[in-house]
Parts: C-alpha cells; sequence; structure tokens
C-alpha cells in the first residue's frame, strides 16, 4: 500500500559484502519462488536434526517465497507491479487483488491519513499521522484461512487486524501514544444528534459525536464499545446521561437511514429491538453487560436473535429524562437516546 517502488524487487546486493540468492549452491531467486516448501534440496547450513515439516509447523502448503490473499493498493510506480507478476504473484490460484481506485476511501484499512510531505535525500516522503489499520473494503473477507492446528485461529479477513475488535494498536503501542492510533473503539458510531446528521427534535442539538442534548444540559449521552467481538467480551458504555437517568441498551438489526424521533432524541436503530439489559445510571454512566450480566451474544440468544459470526447489530441506550418542559416535541415526553453504535460480530 502507497509503495513508491517495486512491491516485489530482487535486490541482490545490500552493500554488506554478502554474496545472495544462488552462492554455493544455496537456491536462487527464481527458484524460492518455485520451490514446494518441503522440497527443498539439502544444502550444507541445513538443520542436522527434524524436517522442515517438524521444524518449520507453520507452513503446511505453497511455496518457500510467495505471496497470497493480499490486498495491494496505490503502488503508483510505472515498475510497481512487475517483479511481482514475473513471479507468478497475481496467478488467480494465489487470490491476490490489486485495487483499482485510488481514494482514502477505496483504501482496504479504515483510515491511513498522510501530512505534508517531509523532505528526504532524493525524494520526499509523506508521513502517516493518522491509522485505524482494521480491515475495509476488499480486506473484509479473505479466501483462505490459517488452518486450525492448535498455533493458529482461523480468521477469514485479510491483515492482522480484525473487523469486529478493537485495534491492538490500541493503549501500549507507539501508534497509540503519539497519537496516530486514537479510534480504539470495537465498533463505529453513528446517528449522531450533534447537528451532523440528523435534526434533533426540538433543535436539541449535543455534542459533536453525542446524541441530542438533554435536560441536564451534559451534551447529549455518547455510546461508545470496548473489548473484543471474539471471544466475545464487548462492553457498551453510555456517558452524559442524566446522573441516574433509568436506561435500556437496545439492540436491532438494522438501520433506520433517515433516523425517527424517539423522545427528545433520535432513534437510528431498526428491525426486531431486543431490551438486552436494563440499568440506572451512576453519576451520569451506565455500562452493559457487566457483574453477573450475560455476555451480549448469550443474551441477544436468550432474546431470539442468535448473532452469527460476520453480521452486524446496532445498539442505542433509550433513557429517562423526566423534564417533560425540556423539549416540546413530542409534547410531555421524559426520555432520549444516544446516539447509534454498530457492530460487526
Amino acid at each position: 500500500m502507497d509503495g513508491g517502488g517495486e512491491v516485489v524487487k530482487f535486490d541482490n546486493v545490500d552493500g554488506d559484502g554478502a554474496h545472495g540468492y544462488g552462492f554455493n549452491g544455496t537456491l536462487s531467486w527464481n527458484d524460492t519462488w518455485n520451490t514446494a516448501y518441503n522440497a527443498v534440496p539439502p544444502m550444507p547450513n541445513d538443520f542436522t536434526t527434524g524436517s522442515y515439516a517438524t521444524n518449520y509447523p507453520a507452513q503446511t502448503s505453497g511455496k518457500l517465497a510467495e505471496i497470497t490473499d493480499t490486498v495491494f493498493f496505490r503502488n503508483l510506480n510505472a515498475n510497481a507491479y512487475t517483479e511481482a507478476t514475473a513471479r507468478g504473484v497475481f496467478a488467480p490460484a494465489e487470490n491476490n487483488v490489486i485495487t483499482p481506485g485510488i481514494l482514502d476511501s477505496d483504501a482496504p484499512v479504515k483510515l491511513l491519513t498522510r501530512g505534508p510531505a517531509v523532505a528526504a535525500p532524493g525524494y520526499n516522503v509523506l508521513p502517516v499521522i493518522a491509522l485505524d489499520p482494521r480491515p475495509a473494503n476488499a480486506a473484509l473477507v479473505s479466501v483462505g484461512m490459517a488452518p486450525n492446528d492448535g498455533f493458529y485461529t482461523p480468521a477469514q479477513y485479510r491483515g492482522a487486524f480484525a473487523p469486529g475488535a478493537q485495534s491492538w494498536l490500541c493503549d501500549w503501542t507507539a501508534s497509540f501514544a503519539f497519537g496516530f492510533t486514537t479510534v480504539c473503539d470495537v465498533g463505529t458510531p453513528f446517528c449522531f444528534g450533534d447537528g451532523t446528521g440528523h435534526a434533533c427534535p426540538c433543535g436539541n442539538n449535543g455534542l459533536p459525536g453525542h446524541g441530542c442534548e438533554n435536560s441536564s444540559t451534559t451534551g447529549g449521552a455518547q455510546l461508545t464499545g470496548s473489548g473484543i467481538t471474539s471471544p466475545d467480551s464487548v462492553v457498551l458504555t453510555s456517558s452524559f446521561e442524566k446522573p441516574t437517568a433509568f436506561s435500556v441498551v437496545l439492540q436491532g438489526p438494522a438501520t433506520l437511514p433517515a433516523g425517527v424521533f424517539y423522545g427528545d432524541g433520535v432513534r437510528c436503530v431498526g428491525g426486531s429491538l431486543k431490551r438486552l439489559y436494563t440499568k440506572p445510571a451512576v453519576g451520569g454512566v451506565v455500562s452493559a453487560p457487566t457483574g453477573s450480566d450475560p455476555l451480549i451474544t448469550v443474551r441477544s440468544a436468550t432474546l431470539g436473535d442468535p448473532i452469527a459470526p460476520g453480521s452486524t447489530r446496532y445498539y442505542q441506550v433509550w433513557y429517562r429524562d423526566p423534564v417533560p418542559a425540556f423539549c416540546s416535541h413530542p409534547p410531555s415526553d421524559t426520555s432520549n437516546v444516544s446516539n447509534g453504535y454498530a457492530i460487526v460480530w
């Protein structure tokens, strides 16, 4: 992605006096791409015990050098794919994809933002200033999966980051510490009552990324999520509610793109709604599941909506706002809702 040169390059000289491919009977560059992983001819520096199968148990098929089930994106050098094509990288059996588009919205990751050019010797570099490496577009579904052999866990997406889980860059890496990775939710917020999308019932816009404003002027409830989807450890948290508001976590299988007025807020979760949890807010915050609460997937299945892997569910939190005079549409209403939150399970 965004490579400035060849994505595969035969570079046999690295300046340290090494001899490279083919030296002293070792495999040539071409042979490494055409030799099966378990058919390597004996070499003087081979291991003396075991076999390739026992010494390299992670590889069970393919060639010594190969690229499979990979997305190539926005590699604009004139020779970007010349050597890769010669080595068979784009043979149909390899299941590799060249994304035809070049817009950020075509990228195989959710977010990659580059800053102004920085001069380097002989060329300019566009540094990455924001990164969410979870898969998007062609990377969401892979053709193959790793073997379920106890070493790997099979997962049918491309790359190292699950689409329905918190990015493991969060909380501990340099990317997180220096502010490059800031999106650390397990899902995707939507249906904001901040004036950027849906109009609130009486012009009671909330803060950016929140639901519609409430009578305590907290900025509106904001629904977020944490944890991972497999195995399920997802916890939903609604903040900025009224201090002790009675709250209901709602789940639906569909969205209402236009939104509907729902008390003093806007609901965008549709389909057959499930009331997952009911709780009072503490200091304006509600989290679920916690304590002895069943996991979201368990609770959903109990309510007649089993969640299949790869499917999406949508969430909002309804909460009590017992000040009917705050918003006169609809008259005498005493409730509000958070923003929406989508999770790919």
